[in-house]
């Protein structure tokens, strides 16, 4: 019996047994989908045949939060839109997710990163008060992404790099993961499990994203040296996990048995025991080699179904 992908992802993220490892991308450039679809515009028809065209079982859905933000406040709750929620909701089977930005990007857009930094390692009561009214947004959005029908949430918070974390371990834990810990309950609250997103090295802090009421982990950078394997044995039965492709081998002049070769080394590391979500790292964006990419997803379904 097939699985709808809808069900596949949900059975996949609570790291269910499923009938093939099922695939998506955290963002598809809007410069990628005009490109690959011929037209001008891009809207629900464009995103869908592109997800058509590489057998996407799961979309996500940036937030629009209109212009930038003030130096005193967020964008209103109400202002705040996802781009055709409700038509991927439903006329199609895929899991919906709606990406949210947390505190610490918030922080850089704010601030700049140097003024955010100097303010969190001073401890400022301006970060306090930037958490809480983070908190207070996506609250707010969760809610009423789960009443247009989504399926889940990605809180995208870039707080790594290459080499490490951007800020000492030590703030990160006491200030934004606690803070992160109580966005996850809220969405757990309205029933959407969620995942964090984060490029860069994270390893210094994965036991805590772990603990933190998580559903899954994006992202993977293995280009940061976050090997999919060792994270897989250590914390695969607490995560699904989803992404770890890297995108450069989209973007290279590669063969197809070449692609073939990273997507399979890719699902060998974290295909075992399920809670997989094949994707890259980054999502998929203009300068990619639409053959690369179509390859990469044809390999993957492939190798997937003979995996689970």
């Amino acid at each position: 019996m097939n699985q709808s992908a809808r069900s596949l992802v949900s059975a996949v993220i609570q790291r269910q047994a499923t009938e093939r490892i099922p695939a998506g991308e955290l963002c598809i450039d809007d410069a990628l989908v005009k490109a690959w679809t011929g037209t001008g515009a891009v809207g629900f028809a464009q995103r869908q045949q592109v997800a058509d065209r590489l057998g996407l079982d799961l979309i996500c859905l940036a937030a629009d939060y209109g212009p930038a933000p003030s130096r005193s406040e967020l964008p209103a709750a109400g202002d705040v839109r996802w781009d055709s929620i409700e038509s991927w909701a439903g006329q199609t089977d895929r899991f919906v997710f709606v990406l949210l930005d947390g505190a610490f990007g918030w922080g850089i857009k704010t601030w700049g990163f140097q003024a955010f930094a100097s303010k969190v390692m001073r401890r400022s009561a301006d970060v306090d008060d930037l958490l809480g009214q983070v908190e207070a947004l996506n609250r707010k959005l969760v809610e009423r992404a789960a009443g247009l029908g989504a399926n889940g949430v990605v809180i995208a918070d870039d707080i790594a790099y290459q080499h490490g974390l951007l800020l000492p371990p030590d703030r990160i834990r006491s200030l934004f993961l606690p803070s992160l810990a109580r966005q996850t309950e809220a969405c757990h609250t309205t029933g959407l499990p969620v995942f964090f997103h984060s490029d860069g090295d994270l390893r210094a802090i994965l036991d805590d994203i772990a603990c933190n009421g998580f559903d899954g982990l994006q992202g993977i950078e293995s280009a940061s040296g976050m090997d999919l394997a060792e994270i897989k044995a250590h914390f695969g039965h607490r995560l699904c996990l989803w992404g770890n492709l890297d995108p450069a081998c989209l973007v290279q002049d590669l063969s197809a048995e070449a692609i073939h070769e990273r997507v399979t080394a890719v699902l060998r590391s974290g295909a075992r025991g399920g809670g997989l979500i094949f994707g890259t790292s980054s999502g998929l964006f203009a300068g990619m080699r639409p053959r690369n990419i179509e390859w990469a997803y044809q390999s993957a379904k492939r190798i997937g179904q003979d995996m689970e």
